[in-house]
């Protein structure tokens, strides 16, 4: 998950970066289209979500930072794992 701050919702975010494939952004934990925002209030703080088959160096999730757009202040980059049994982190409500 890359946490970042932007404006108004993200539209450019790249759909691929590196192993990484975006599967949702999302603001207090709703999926926001930027194509069509929620009407409701957004905050300036939202969350891309993008996953990967396999574990990523530090090099790798350092190279994915770079990738963003430069109007997106990124904030906190958090790891997610999985394993046979499941995921070890929360589903956003589209998954």
């Amino acid at each position: 998950d890359i946490f970042f701050h932007s404006a108004i919702p993200p539209c450019n975010l790249p759909k691929q970066i590196g192993a990484m494939t975006l599967q949702v952004v999302s603001n207090r934990g709703t999926p926001v289209d930027p194509a069509c925002p929620p009407e409701r209030c957004l905050l300036n703080w939202y969350r891309a979500r993008y996953l990967a088959e396999r574990p990523l160096s530090d090099q790798e999730a350092q190279n994915a930072l770079r990738e963003l757009p430069t109007h997106i202040e990124w904030t906190t980059l958090q790891r997610l794992y999985r394993s046979e049994q499941g995921n070890w982190y929360s589903s956003i409500q589209t998954e």
